[in-house]
């Protein structure tokens, strides 16, 4: 028996270690990820996720507004003014109120000097309008600049899911489920586990008939009938009746195993009935 179970254990951790090399093989070949499906998943969630950028970005903008003016009342027609005003300079146009403070001043200028109503006059205005143009759209555009930098910005939402994303997306699950099937593979199964436990009872069991039969064998008589009867298999009978067996049986058998030996010697059939007794507690046994 106790051979039959390291072979069978041998056979069990065999076909377990079978088993998980298959499985590490299996997972060695898993196949790398598709660019293309990557490519085609990214698109197919594009316009969702723009739609949502777009909606979180309005919302920020309209709700940065309504701060802005609510801290500062008025501060919606300054920005559209100042930002005008920069419009005007950067075409090299002044803004009405100052032109007209500049004609004015032009046409005071022209009247005093006794050209008002004439030509000059109006060339004079324009000779002021005409040498500040160039310096008029350098200042829109440093205006302007200071108007950019100074307006406070929403936060920008970015949803979008670029091939990038999904291929680091999907890499990383596909590194996790690798880890995750290597560990079940390399894990000890329940093939693998009944496979060495078989392996250590048919060890346990080899030194224990190895103890029960140095007993047995000084034992004198005490199994004697065994030997009479089963004389291939009396020390595993003898293991059965030390360890397994009623006390009582026990008793009787070691008291009168020689006697009854004896007996069964000259009887043939009686013989005969006991070995096959005894071997049937060997087959339930084992």
């Amino acid at each position: 028996m106790s051979l039959g179970l390291m072979a069978v254990g041998g056979l069990l951790s065999a076909n377990a270690a079978s088993k998980t090399k298959k499985e590490l093989r299996n997972i060695a070949d898993t196949p790398g990820l598709d660019l293309g499906a990557a490519i085609a998943e990214s698109k197919r969630y594009s316009g969702d996720t723009r739609a949502l950028e777009s909606s979180r970005n309005t919302f920020n903008r309209a709700e940065l507004d309504r701060l802005l003016e609510s801290s500062i009342p008025g501060y919606a027609a300054g920005q559209k003014q100042r930002t005008g005003t920069a419009m005007s300079l950067m075409k090299g146009e002044l803004p009405p109120d100052v032109e007209a403070a500049i004609y004015r001043s032009g046409a005071g200028r022209a009247l005093e000097g006794g050209y008002g109503g004439s030509a000059a006059g109006r060339n004079l205005v324009a000779r002021d309008l005409g040498r500040t143009s160039l310096d008029l759209m350098q200042l829109g555009g440093r205006n302007f600049e200071s108007i950019l930098g100074s307006t406070p910005q929403s936060g920008i939402a970015n949803y979008d899911i670029s091939p990038q994303d999904v291929i680091g997306l999907r890499g990383n699950e596909r590194s996790e489920r690798i880890g995750l099937r290597t560990n079940a593979a390399t894990a000890p199964g329940k093939t693998a586990v009944w496979g060495q436990t078989s392996t250590q009872m048919g060890k346990s069991l080899m030194e224990l008939a190895g103890s029960v039969a140095g007993a047995a064998g000084g034992s004198g008589g005490m199994c004697a009938v065994a030997k009479l009867c089963i004389p291939d298999e009396w020390e595993a009978f003898y293991f059965w009746k030390e360890l397994l067996a009623p006390d009582w049986f026990r008793q009787a058998y070691n008291t009168h195993a020689p006697a009854v030996a004896a007996w069964l010697e000259k009887r043939p059939v009686a013989r005969r009935v006991v070995t096959g007794w005894m071997k049937s507690v060997l087959r339930n046994l084992f």
